[in-house]
């Protein structure tokens, strides 16, 4: 793999005075951080609404088309938070799902409109879709509709069961297709789902690193049996040429690709396996587009550690919700300077520790910090703690819905989680980020490509 300025860490260690200054300035910028329901949605932002937001105006920002996919059965529950967020800082964003409306003046395209007609009136993956054509969102039952719960909590594969679910894999190319339509001048396209937060200026300050003129496909590479792809949950990127050829490709072959994505159940897998069709330079952005949960990113992993992060996945809305306020409050915090970017190791720093630090020394109800050494049923969490304290590697702790003790040495955020409680030795792991390295100015982005 070969990286551009290539990265170095300085062998120092982190002092306890720099762990505290940096989250003193956390405090300052953002206000002091909570666990919730609601994580903060009344915290004041770092900066007055009534101009426009300093992320819209960033450079490179015009050359990027962002495009969001969502459905009917998550539109609700995960898509509007995005609205006063996300959305605020794309100068150039398109919104599919798989009913056409016109939401809170945002334009919502059926991905699915270009379907061949017999398909969607006969595939039983369109019963759905029928449906919403005859009643809109109003047709959709209770139990249809996803929750605000990640689709991580449902199955590795997402939640199978649920009709929306099935009319997915179809949207890809068509909404390809479609954005090339819309905006057929721009150098970059980035597609996410709506659980999916991106650092926008960090995403900014990579692209350039890369030649838009060359067909690039880049994100966090998976493998179905022997086709390897972009995750799309986790997002990722097409320039203008990869996606003309791909575009192309789709149209000249309608019916061989739609026969494809009947027997498939990832629309990912079978955009990945155009563009390899196509002869697009795929790059595997593992470490900077990775598909985990904010609060389940490995910083034990020293080759992580000082690389620029771009995307999250998995995420409640409150924490889609949470991480833009954190990163509009860093983007001040920048004072302009638009080069600035965030690595794994800023956000430990400066998003997970402060939460940590913040945490009473009781425990957090209701909460998972995915601790997974287990230590055996337990009466209480202060028991579990007691067993934690006597193993001199452990950071953290957890009482889960059977009442076993769980401990890990790696730090972990987490998540929320009904019947579960957690804790944190906040001293050990300060102690454990202090032994970390320091990273120096040097960025290690992933340019080569992979295949």
């Amino acid at each position: 793999m070969q990286l551009s300025n290539s990265a170095s860490c300085m062998p120092r260690k982190a002092s306890a005075a720099v762990v505290a200054t940096l989250f003193l300035i956390f405090l300052y910028l953002y206000g002091s951080p909570r666990f919730s329901s609601s994580l903060r949605h009344d915290a004041p932002l770092p900066f007055s609404t009534e101009r426009p937001l300093a992320c819209r105006q960033l450079p490179g920002a015009e050359d990027v088309v962002v495009v969001i996919k969502t459905g009917s059965t998550e539109f609700q529950d995960k898509f509007v938070v995005h609205i006063n967020t996300t959305l605020t800082c794309y100068p150039r964003s398109l919104v599919f799902s798989d009913y056409a409306e016109t939401y809170e003046g945002i334009q919502i395209i059926d991905a699915l409109e270009s379907i061949d007609d017999k398909i969607k009136q006969n595939n039983p993956d369109f019963d759905l879709w029928r449906r919403l054509q005859d009643g809109g969102r109003s047709v959709l039952l209770p139990e249809e509709l996803s929750g605000p719960v990640s689709a991580s909590h449902a199955s590795k594969y997402g939640n199978t069961g649920n009709p929306g679910w099935k009319l997915d894999k179809w949207k890809f190319l068509p909404m390809a297709t479609r954005t090339l339509q819309e905006y057929p001048d721009a150098k970059w396209y980035l597609f996410v789902e709506v659980d999916t937060l991106i650092f926008w200026q960090t995403l900014l300050n990579y692209l350039p690193e890369l030649n838009s003129d060359d067909p690039i496909y880049m994100g966090s590479m998976i493998m179905l049996q022997t086709t390897h792809f972009a995750h799309g949950g986790t997002g990722f990127v097409l320039s203008r040429p990869a996606l003309e050829m791909m575009v192309e490709k789709y149209q000249a072959e309608r019916a061989f690709w739609d026969q494809y994505v009947e027997n498939t159940w990832a629309g990912d897998a079978v955009l990945g396996a155009v563009l390899r069709e196509v002869g697009a330079h795929f790059i595997n952005a593992r470490a900077i587009f990775q598909g985990e949960e904010i609060g389940n990113v490995p910083y034990e992993r020293d080759d992580w550690w000082c690389t620029p992060t771009v995307s999250y996945h998995h995420l409640a809305p409150v924490v889609v919700e949470d991480m833009w306020r954190f990163e509009q409050a860093w983007i001040a915090g920048t004072k302009g300077n638009s080069s600035k970017i965030l690595r794994h190791q800023d956000v430990f720093d400066e998003y997970i520790l402060p939460r940590v630090m913040s945490q009473p020394s009781t425990g957090t109800a209701d909460w998972t910090n995915n601790a997974g050494m287990d230590q055996g049923p337990v009466e209480s969490l202060d028991a579990c703690r007691s067993i934690c304290m006597q193993h001199t590697k452990c950071l953290q702790f957890m009482l889960d819905e059977q009442t076993r003790c769980k401990t890990s040495e790696v730090p972990r955020l987490g998540e929320m989680a009904k019947g579960v409680s957690s804790g944190w030795l906040v001293d050990r792991i300060k102690s454990w980020r202090e032994s970390k390295s320091t990273c120096s100015d040097r960025r290690k982005w992933i340019v080569d490509r992979m295949l």
